[in-house]
């Protein structure tokens, strides 16, 4: 299904809708939950996660065109001022030397940055999936052991596993961070809690008769920076205390984390949903941006730093590969 270009004659309608439609549940995290139906296109004839296995849902009806086209942008600008949005609209390592919207700015030149921002933030948010993906496989190695392993087994088990999840961590870290690209969003930050937790949940090997979880065996996350780490000697010791107990732990713990990325990168969660709706956002201020500029003037280029553009360009990389499939 293709967006249609917007009517010149009735664009405060046509912009109050792209707000309802394709930005409310950004930027309102209360919004409600779009209506769901068949997916519509968003390269060519389909939208571009449907064609990489996840499914999208519909925008749903229009709103109300009553709204003033001044109104809808104080909505829009404001919106990007709220604290504790689900991703960031006004993230700081964009267009940092000045201020990302203000009053009286030339709407082309909002919607320029915002598809920059979109475009990085959806980009990296799907390369955070592939992060985790690797390190479930490295997880569900960690799930086969029992108390036959040897305990070289456990340990390089153990090592790989570590270095996956301290991979994942230290990639995304700068895009969390103030300035990142994915500062601000919910389900960047709702990853990483959920798998440093699984580490460090000390119920880990309970059944088994360990106190403390993974900790009593030497594995732990240090509190600043969220990276894993092993202490070799405390681990050795547990090994040689009763390996049946350490690979129980270690079985319970992996079981969790597998199960805790199978939720994070499932299709109906909202991290799907949250790239979908800056997928739909992008396509409307692709098909429409060349009408909007001939009413509004031709506005200013974003400026993004480096992040921001290579994540953005990865997106754009992404589209012609599906485009030309």
């Amino acid at each position: 299904m293709s967006i249609p270009p917007v009517n010149l004659h009735n664009l405060p309608s046509s912009l109050t809708q792209f707000k309802g439609q394709t930005l409310a549940s950004l930027f309102d995290r209360n919004a409600p939950a779009l209506s769901s139906g068949n997916p519509a296109g968003a390269f060519a004839d389909t939208r571009f996660l449907n064609r990489t296995g996840n499914a999208l849902l519909d925008a749903g009806p229009p709103l109300s065109s009553s709204a003033s086209f001044g109104g809808v942008l104080d909505q829009f600008s404001a919106s990007m001022r709220a604290a504790e949005l689900p991703t960031s609209t006004k993230p700081t390592g964009l267009d940092s030397s000045r201020p990302f919207s203000q009053p009286g700015q030339n709407v082309v030149t909002v919607l320029n940055r915002v598809e920059v921002s979109f475009k990085a933030q959806f980009s990296e948010l799907g390369e955070m999936r592939k992060s985790l993906a690797r390190q479930q496989d490295a997880a569900h190695k960690l799930t086969v052991l029992d108390a036959e392993s040897s305990s070289a087994d456990i340990k390089v088990a153990l090592d790989n596993f570590v270095a996956s999840y301290n991979a994942g961590v230290k990639r995304f870290a700068p895009d969390i961070a103030a300035g990142g690209v994915l500062e601000g969003s919910w389900e960047a930050a709702r990853a990483r809690f959920a798998t440093e937790r699984d580490i460090n949940n000390f119920l880990n090997g309970a059944e088994a008769g360990l106190k403390g979880g993974l900790a009593a065996l030497g594995i732990s996350t240090d509190p600043n920076t969220g990276l894993a780490s092993i202490d070799d000697a405390k681990l050795d010791n547990a090994l040689a205390h009763d390996k049946g107990v350490v690979a129980a732990a270690v079985n319970d713990f992996a079981t969790n984390f597998v199960a805790t990325v199978a939720d994070l990168n499932a299709t109906d969660h909202a991290q799907v949903r949250q790239m979908a709706n800056l997928d739909r956002a992008v396509h409307w201020i692709d098909a429409n941006k060349a009408a909007v500029q001939k009413e509004f003037g031709p506005g200013a280029a974003a400026t993004p730093d480096d992040a921001f553009a290579k994540a953005a360009a990865r997106y754009e990389q992404m589209a012609r590969l599906i485009g030309n499939s």
